[in-house]
């Protein structure tokens, strides 16, 4: 049985099981063997306009194994884990060194430290997982919360969700329509990206702050 609210502590053990049956492994964190997957989801973060200098903070972290992809992308981007179960965000800073706040970003998300791009991949995918974001649909809540870490980012956001564009649907997950976050990303800024070349029933999208050529 998948957990029900993302706030309460039977969330926290439902990993603590997973992470006894499977050590702290893809499958701990996502459910799934394919740690291929892992890889693939992040592809697209290349396409960003990131800063050499810039603060990433990434939602639901994990074991932080965004944290040596983006180093090696930008090696002078300083990376911020948030993680709200204890083991994950311990074995992340024993594996990279890296900084990891412990908290519930979706109960939370004012609570977030500053960043200039705020990412979370493979997090909204499941509806047990955003159940505390306030609104009635999935597209309402994934929404608001894009629309929060935007305000929130000094240059913006990025996450994966997964595709209203498939065969068939999982009971429990998140079939978002990628012309509807389109046309929502749109109205944040001229400055977005919808990538649907995943070879997974996900795509990525993003949206950042632009600055004109030749602007002062």
């Amino acid at each position: 049985m998948q957990p029900s609210d993302p706030g309460q502590p039977d969330l926290v053990e439902f990993y603590r099981e997973r992470i006894r049956r499977h050590g702290y492994s893809y499958e701990a964190m996502w459910g799934d063997p394919s740690a291929w997957k892992s890889q693939v989801r992040f592809e697209p973060l290349a396409f960003l306009p990131v800063k050499p200098d810039a603060t990433i903070v990434d939602i639901g972290c994990g074991t932080a194994d965004l944290a040596p992809v983006l180093a090696q992308l930008w090696p002078g981007v300083k990376y911020v884990g948030v993680e709200m179960v204890p083991e994950f965000a311990a074995e992340a800073r024993a594996r990279h060194g890296i900084e990891v706040i412990e908290m519930d970003a979706f109960r939370n998300p004012g609570q977030l430290p500053e960043a200039d791009w705020y990412v979370s991949l493979g997090t909204l995918n499941k509806q047990w997982c955003i159940s505390s974001l306030n609104g009635v649909s999935d597209e309402e809540k994934i929404f608001g919360f894009l629309d929060q870490l935007y305000d929130k980012s000094r240059a913006g956001v990025a996450v994966s969700l997964t595709t209203s564009v498939v065969d068939y649907r999982k009971e429990g997950v998140c079939n978002i329509d990628p012309g509807l976050v389109a046309t929502r990303m749109a109205r944040l800024t001229p400055h977005f990206l919808i990538y649907h070349g995943y070879p997974l029933f996900e795509f990525f999208t993003a949206a950042w702050r632009g600055i004109r050529r030749g602007a002062r």
